[in-house]
């Protein structure tokens, strides 16, 4: 039995660099700026990032 030819599209938008995707990191976690959400949004917020199911790298 044979694998199917795996075919990808190209993207649609550009592809973000390492930098990139540290400052977006970063700005999930509240970490760039001042946040105007108050102390138990912020909790909330955080708290909801560490509940992820993070897929491991293929």
């Amino acid at each position: 039995m044979t694998k199917p030819k795996r075919t990808t599209a190209p993207p649609s938008q550009p592809v973000l660099g390492p930098r990139a995707l540290n400052r977006a990191a970063l700005a999930r976690q509240l970490l760039l700026s001042r946040s105007p959400m108050s102390a138990t949004a912020a909790v909330e917020h955080l708290v909801g990032h560490q509940a992820q199911n993070v897929k491991p790298p293929c």
